[in-house]
């Protein structure tokens, strides 16, 4: 398994003939294997693996032989350290490597020997671990190294971090769960390594290097923790772990820098005597036999110093660092947002040791994807300076971002009864003012306002104008847009009162006193300014619950306005009804009468119809009635007498008018004429006629006079009827006539003469 005599032996004596063998140390390809020096196994200068504080360091001691993934308990003092199925696997159970789709490890495995270890990673936290109880405890505060062999065999990255946990209990192997041990029992991270495989299955030798805080009895290696994206899923092989103190796995020290031209690797080691040589890429460097190399002349590359004692060698190896390239992205932001930083530094086969930011502002930082927040507006110069594990190797990169001046929002707001204490006060039901006093730093304008006024409307105006509907607590909002992109909103309440006007009264008829109930009130405070205005022209009233007597029937607009301390107001306008009194009337048939002829018919003028009438003729048969129009009544014969007649009118509005008329009724002849007629083409009153009772009916003469004197209408029948024009036909205007009556009586043969005036009303 191991050849450390034979390479002892070849180092010493690499002068005499090879007999097929590769000496280690000429820079030849001595047994023609395409492989020189150090490249070629037969220069394997692993022999301290039998000293590594790690038992079965190579998995080649079995208490089973593997034959399925998941074995890992097969392999003597080795631990499934996870509940994630970790995989061992052995020649005497395999003779297929690799699960479906993995690349298997190259052979000879190294040292050579049948065993090795697979751990997979996937997704969330599905990590595979493999630990193991160590040989004697590691100390606190003692430098240790542990180099292993770690080949490609699955995934889409090539590049792996390598991860060793160690616990001071053995107990805590193995833990619970698929995760890796971070936060578990007594678990902490020792050291870590970023691998870079390649995909072709060839191993590669890592050595991580650490100082524990605490005694350490047990270790775990595998991959990192935390989620990985869905191609971000590896699986890698392990062999070879050797753990020692650093000192006795020997370790190069150096002094100046590769990029400064000044590097100088001193190698060391615990043993005293034996002979040093360095090599570059595993090819010997001829002349260099010392503990010191300046490696800088011989170009980039590994250089490997192997001191060759009594027991055997140990090789130590230093990496050039690579040159780093510094490169970052941002983005353009708003004052008051954070700048974030992506840092898209890289170097060649290495990685970046460590990074120094600039903001441009006199801070800075060491995180590697930073985020800042600018004190002000303003354009920024940023610095990143990357660094590679040797300082002297280091790039810089520069790139301006610009902080954009944000809109700082604000408003006020005016209209009635608006105050602000705070808060903001006001009235609702009436126009509110909202004007924008946004500012911001710079010749830029705005793009954009968006209100938000709280009661479910908004607008998009500078200064727009709000009316609420009613009292309450409304938070507004102001989101404002710059035209840089940039926004930024304010809100602040208002608490809305105001008052309700309102009145009642009723409808009443003419001259009567109506009443006036204010029903106003406020929904905060007192009322404090109360007005009325009728709408007749009378003088304003300041009395809470005003009475008025309006001077005729009629529709009138009244007004009541009121107003309350803060200012809130409220008006309302509303007709208020004065009912007209109706206008009665009626003349009797004959008037007077005989005492011979005291059948009469008592006649309304102008009656209407939506009224109700009461006739009251106390004396006649009948004494009452409610007869429309008209009422026959008798009154009693043979008796001279004046009655009172009384027509009482309702009109619907129950408004009432009265008149009262005297029939006289006379002993002898009678002769009764109406005193006006309506001949407007109504059936009420459409004619004119007299009527008379003991007059000889032969020897009757009426005729009409204008008030000029001339004849309009005559006729010698009493029971014709004068419709109200000319003897040619034409209609008389309104206006009053005369009319004279020549008759004989029949039962003395007496002549009488009558005259009077009629009405003509159209």
């Amino acid at each position: 398994m191991k050849k450390n005599a034979a390479i002892l032996l070849l180092l010493l004596f690499h002068l005499l003939p090879s007999y097929g063998q590769e000496l280690c140390d000429n820079a030849i390809d001595d047994d023609g294997d395409g492989l020189i020096d150090l490249n070629d196994d037969d220069c394997d200068c692993n022999n301290l693996i039998d000293h590594s504080i790690i038992p079965n360091p190579s998995f080649e001691i079995i208490d089973c032989c593997p034959d399925a993934e998941g074995m890992m308990s097969c392999a003597t003092a080795w631990n499934q350290a996870s509940a994630a199925t970790s995989d061992f696997y052995h020649t005497c159970g395999f003779d297929e490597f690799g699960a479906d789709g993995a690349l298997p490890p190259s052979f000879p495995l190294p040292g050579g020997g049948d065993g090795f270890i697979g751990l997979y990673s996937f997704l969330s936290g599905y990590r595979e671990y493999a630990g193991s109880c160590l040989l004697t405890n590691l100390l606190a505060g003692v430098s240790y190294s542990l180099n292993f062999h770690i080949a490609y065999s699955y995934g889409d990255l090539e590049e792996v971090e390598v991860r060793l946990f160690g616990s001071p209990l053995c107990s805590d192997l193995p833990w619970f769960g698929i995760s890796c041990p971070d936060g578990i029992a007594s678990w902490e991270l020792l050291g870590a390594e970023t691998v870079v495989t390649g995909t072709d299955g060839e191993w590669v030798s890592v050595t991580i290097e650490f100082t524990p805080v605490t005694n350490i009895d047990a270790i775990a290696i595998g991959m990192p923790c935390g989620d990985l994206a869905s191609g971000d899923a590896s699986y890698y092989y392990f062999d070879e772990l050797i753990l020692l103190e650093t000192e006795v796995m020997g370790y190069i020290t150096q002094t100046g820098g590769w990029c400064s031209g000044d590097l100088v690797l001193t190698a060391n080691n615990d043993e005293l005597d034996g002979i040093w040589q360095w090599y570059k890429d595993g090819i010997a460097l001829l002349g260099e036999f010392g503990p010191t190399l300046s490696p800088v002349p011989y170009g980039e590359g590994t250089f490997s110093a192997v001191f060759t004692y009594l027991e055997g060698c140990k090789r130590v190896d230093y990496e050039s660092p690579s040159m780093p390239t510094a490169d970052f992205t941002t983005d353009n932001v708003c004052y008051g947002d954070p700048v974030f930083f992506t840092n898209l530094s890289s170097t060649p086969g290495g990685e970046i040791e460590s990074w120094e930011w600039n903001f441009g502002d006199d801070i800075s930082s060491n995180d590697f994807d930073p985020s800042h927040l600018y004190p002000s507006a303003g354009l920024y110069e940023v610095e990143l300076i990357v660094y590679s594990e040797d300082l002297s190797c280091n790039d810089t990169a520069f790139a301006e971002v610009s902080i954009l001046a944000k809109p700082e929002p604000a408003f006020e707001i005016s209209g009635v009864g608006v105050s602000y204490a705070g808060d903001w006060f006001g009235c609702y039901g009436h126009e509110l003012a909202f004007t924008d006093l946004t500012t911001i730093d710079g010749p830029i304008s705005f793009a954009s306002w968006a209100w938000d006024f709280g009661d479910g409307g908004s607008a998009a105006e500078q200064n727009p104008i709000h009316v609420y509907d009613g009292p309450g607590e409304f938070d507004i909002k102001l989101v404002v847009v710059a035209e840089n992109g940039c926004i930024d909103s304010t809100h602040n309440p208002i608490i809305l009162n105001g008052v309700v006007a309102s009145f009642v009264t009723d409808s009443v008829c003419e001259n009567e006193i109506i009443t006036f109930e204010n029903t106003s009130y406020s929904t905060e405070g007192d009322l404090t300014i109360t007005r009325w205005y009728f709408g007749d022209d009378s003088d304003t009233s300041y009395l809470e619950n005003p009475s008025h007597l309006y001077p005729s029937g009629g529709s009138y607009d009244a007004l009541l306005f009121v107003e309350n301390a803060q200012g809130c107001y409220d008006s309302i306008l509303q007709p208020v009804i004065v009912f007209n009194t109706p206008s009665t009337d009626f003349y009797a048939s004959q008037n007077p009468t005989d005492y011979f002829n005291t059948a009469l018919k008592l006649i309304m003028i102008y009656p209407t119809p939506t009224s109700t009438y009461l006739w009251e003729m106390p004396g006649a048969a009948p004494s009452t009635s409610t007869e429309y129009g008209s009422v026959e009544v008798v009154y009693p014969q043979f008796i001279a007498a004046d009655y009172e007649v009384m027509l009482i009118e309702t009109s619907v509005n129950g408004c009432r008018d009265t008149a009262v008329h005297i029939i006289n009724v006379l002993e002898d002849e009678m002769i009764f004429a109406p005193n006006a007629f309506t001949p407007n083409g109504d059936p009420f009153n459409p004619d004119w006629g007299v009527y008379v009772e003991g007059f000889n009916p032969d020897e009757f003469r009426l005729e009409l006079y204008n008030r000029w004197g001339e004849i309009i209408w005559r006729t010698d029948n009493p029971t014709d009827r004068w419709d109200g024009t000319y003897l040619d036909g034409t209609l008389v205007q309104s206006g009053v006539y005369v009319w004279h009556v020549k008759a004989r009586d029949q039962i003395n043969d007496e002549v009488f003469e009558y005259h009077g005036m009629v009405s003509v009303l159209r």
